[in-house]
């Protein structure tokens, strides 16, 4: 008689039958529990007790993830599959929405939109109009006409696309030590003879950031982290007209008390009697109320060393080093003492360098009130984080750092190493606030058809940027408007003002950012100290163009901003009462936590259609009878089905624990319970029941033993869930065991998923050990049909009387459940069956053989 050899069905430690845990280390794709190719569609089935048992937990599968940068915070919007939407999938209420562990109606409304569709038509793509909203964080801007919101960029317009966001990790800049103050002056003006374009030298060491596709797109979208040294602050107490501060003139001030102004020219009319030299003289010297100034003037502090460069910078060629010294000296004297005040008008084109020789005069009666608040300390302290201050003018002011850089790029399938701009215009960044900034770019592939680039985002120094913004950088400071289609502007990335630009660049590529396109002025090479100017990558969006319908799934959409980055988004969770509504085994509609509800939704059904099997090829009332049998016993299924095994397979291996089996009966298939009659619905075989030899082939007859391992003593322990409304769900155990076992040996099944009451889990446990004690040989015979009914689920006893050609007697009395039975085409049946004690149903459901392990 043959030995077992399905030992791995009989050995427990089973694999747990739920969705995995989450991981949540940050804004990747890995954060989520992505949506792949060929995977199937979660099925969520249950539906929770009146005695407060049932609903789950599902964890949404990605679909759609792109992060936006907003100035003083980022915002992302990801798309996900909540499941299949049967007949309809009732949308889960707001308090059962979490972000990891956070219930996201405890967060700020008007800091996240969910908008979720209930999967009942053939077209779920999310829009405004098929959602249910909760949330009040609206932002339609990135919205497609038809408002479908999971969009890409392209062009100029929005459209429908596939996005998907990584972190890459890279970061990009300037680094360098601290200058030495005794060794970094530039030589050739160690003289006194003042050259504001030339400053202290930072030996930088320019860092690039190579990033590449990790597929091939339409477009990438680029997110930094912007933190950059801040303008030098100016203490009023020492300087209450600090250099490079702003005003505004405010005649309506004035009480009659008025000072006299001139401009200031060195045009060769009073010359050194010795160096031949220009002299500087006021001239058009006039009280301020005399028409020069009017109300709403801007005027700019400027240096005694600017004013002087200003005016005689065309004559550092021409005469000595030494003349001009001594014209410097004289200059001082006369203009730059602590008591003046040099200043130009920021409106007029070119302006002269005015001078005021009384300092208290310019604050006399606030006929000159500042305007320049983000360098006064006593409002810039700094800006506070949610503040916004940059404006034009701030980007052609020389003190407020900037960090410029430009796009490379190459094919990655190119035979080419080289790199090409994606454009020739550098980028610039701007941040006159010390907390960090969060600013963006997009750009469009050429061509129609995806392609995978690698970039690299490249820094430039000091004096590259000198040379590129040479003019602007020249002119400004001295009051002279460039043209405002010069070539010299450029882009700067800074959100929130509201001006979008979308340019054509080099070799297809298109490039579009909010901010500015504007004269830029750096000042970075001049008198600085700094060296962290660095910029994180904080991430990368690669879209492509795509339109699919999601038939018959439910879609959530998230959008959630950040109260300042978005370094990290847990796993986005739904707790449901209920899943999708199924037609069930009485034809009705509705939702249900019934194990055959749920084995006749997965033989009949497919999204939108129909499925592999019709009711005629389902024995209906076997089923009905099951349902009722499992709801008399309370056993449920609460639970997301996302195994990726065939629906004859999840049921035949789900089966046992409901207490039933799964098979085939007069060529339809069935359930029948594992525990008692399929027809006579009792425990023990009627008497009608009984095989003979009479009715057995003979040499068919086959007893398949389990081994002693298989079949001794062990306790079960059972892992359930025990699902609280709204909440999470908690892992818990129960243990049974033979009543006076204390042995080692334990059998682990994990049945979380579905299993949410420990009377359910403690049957389970119980059978499970009965089964492995007391159902200890099968038996396989060839058989002529006959009046003992040999279907599956049928309970037999035989009366079997055998002497082996060793003289010895074989009787074989015991009571079996025929597990499989086929017909063949001779007309015999081929059987299969399991010992089934007659008191083993008895055993299942009372505590006296096999009590609860503390």
């Amino acid at each position: 008689m043959a030995k077992s050899s399905d030992r791995k069905r009989r050995q427990g430690d089973r694999v747990t039958l739920q969705q995995k845990n989450i991981s949540t280390y940050g804004l990747n794709a890995p954060s989520q529990e992505l949506a792949k190719l060929g995977e199937p569609i979660p099925i969520l089935f249950g539906d929770r007790t009146e005695q407060g048992t049932g609903g789950f937990v599902n964890a949404p599968q990605l679909v759609y993830q792109r992060m936006h940068s907003a100035g003083t915070y980022e915002w992302a919007r990801i798309g996900f599959v909540i499941g299949e939407g049967g007949v309809n999938l009732d949308r889960p209420p707001q308090q059962g929405f979490r972000i990891g562990n956070d219930l996201i109606q405890s967060k700020q409304d008007e800091y996240w939109n969910l908008s979720v569709t209930n999967g009942s038509t053939t077209d779920n793509d999310p829009t405004t109009s098929n959602t249910l909203v909760y949330g009040n964080y609206n932002i339609f801007n990135t919205l497609t006409a038809n408002n479908e919101f999971f969009t890409i960029q392209w062009d100029t317009t929005t459209i429908r696309g596939f996005s998907q966001s990584f972190n890459p990790g890279k970061s990009f800049g300037l680094e360098g030590e601290p200058p030495d103050c005794e060794t970094s002056v530039d030589q050739d003006f160690i003289v006194s003879l003042p050259n504001p374009t030339t400053g202290t030298n930072i030996q930088y060491n320019p860092v690039a950031a190579e990033i590449a596709n990790t597929r091939v797109c339409d477009t990438t979208e680029f997110g930094f982290g912007v933190t950059v040294p801040p303008p030098s602050r100016v203490s009023e107490d020492d300087n209450p007209i600090p250099v490079g501060s702003k005003w505004e003139y405010n005649e309506d001030t004035l009480a009659g008390v008025v000072y006299p102004i001139s401009h200031i020219i060195a045009d060769g009319q009073i010359v050194d009697s010795i160096t031949k030299v220009p002299i500087p003289y006021g001239t058009g010297s006039t009280p301020f109320n005399k028409g020069r100034f009017k109300t709403g003037d801007r005027v700019q502090i400027i240096s005694p060393e600017t004013a002087f460069y200003a005016i005689y910078r065309h004559l550092y060629d021409v005469f000595p080093k030494e003349s001009l010294e001594k014209m410097w000296g004289y200059f001082l004297s006369s203009f730059g003492s602590a008591t003046d005040v040099l200043f130009i008008k920021l409106d007029d084109y070119p302006s002269y360098i005015y001078h005021l020789n009384n300092r208290n005069a310019f604050l006399l009666q606030n006929q000159f009130i500042r305007i320049d608040g983000q360098f006064d300390p006593s409002v810039y302290d700094p800006y506070a984080p949610c503040e916004l201050p940059v404006t034009s003018e701030i980007l052609k002011d020389s003190r407020v750092g900037k960090v410029f850089f430009k796009l490379f790029y190459r094919k990655i399938d190119s035979v080419t190493t080289d790199w090409r701009p994606v454009w020739d215009k550098p980028f610039c960044m701007v941040n006159p606030n010390e907390a960090e900034l969060y600013v963006g770019f997009r750009v469009k592939h050429p061509g129609s058809d995806p392609n995978a680039y690698e970039y690299k985002l490249k820094p430039l120094l000091p004096s590259q940027t000198d040379t590129q913004l040479r003019e602007k950088f020249e002119r400004f400071k001295y009051g002279i408007k460039t043209s405002p289609n010069s070539p010299n502007r450029v882009p700067v990335l800074y959100p929130s003002t509201n001006k979008t630009f979308n340019v054509v660049a080099n070799d297809g590529f298109r490039i579009m950012w909010e901010g500015y396109y504007e004269h830029v002025v750096s000042n970075t090479e001049q008198n600085t100290q700094n060296t962290n100017y660095s910029i994180n990558v904080r991430y990368v969006n690669e879209g492509i163009k795509d339109a699919p319908d999601y038939p018959h799934m439910a879609m959530g959409v998230l959008t959630v901003r950040g109260g300042r980055n978005l370094s990290n988004l847990s796993q986005l969770l739904s707790y449901h009462d209920k899943g999708a509504q199924i037609t069930k085994v009485d034809q009705t509609t509705g939702t249900s936590n019934l194990f055959p509800d749920l084995c006749y939704h997965l033989l009949t059904y497919y999204p939108g259609s129909s499925g592999s099997l019709t009711n005629s090829q389902i024995d209906l009332a076997s089923f009905r009878d099951a349902n009722a049998y499992t709801q008399s016993k309370n056993l449920f299924y609460d639970g997301v089905i996302t195994e990726r095994v065939g629906a004859h397979e999840f049921i035949s291996e789900h089966a046992k624990f409901f207490l039933h089996r799964f098979g085939v009966r007069n060529g339809v298939y069935t359930l029948f319970p594992a525990l008692i009659d399929s027809q006579a619905k009792v425990s023990a075989a009627p008497a009608s029941q009984t095989v003979t030899l009479d009715n057995i082939v003979p040499g068919s007859l086959t007893f398949d033993y389990a081994t002693l391992t298989e079949r001794g003593d062990a306790n079960v322990t059972i892992v359930w869930r025990r699902q609280n409304r709204y909440m999470p769900g908690t892992k818990e155990t129960v243990t049974v065991g033979p009543a006076t076992y204390q042995g080692p040996d334990r059998l682990n099944y994990d049945l979380s998923g579905f299993c949410t009451s420990k009377e359910h889990a403690l049957t389970v446990a119980r059978f499970l050990l009965a089964m492995r004690k007391q159902q200890d040989k099968t038996v396989t015979f060839t058989c002529f049909k006959s009046s003992v009914d040999l279907n599956p689920g049928r309970l037999f006893k035989f009366n079997l009387s055998i002497t082996t050609s060793a003289g010895q007697t074989f009787t074989e009395t015991d009571q079996y459940q025929v597990t499989s039975t086929t017909y063949r085409e001779d007309g015999l049946l081929d059987i299969r069956a399991v010992r089934m004690p007659t008191g083993m149903s008895s055993d299942v459901f009372s505590a006296t053989k096999y009590p609860e392990v503390s």
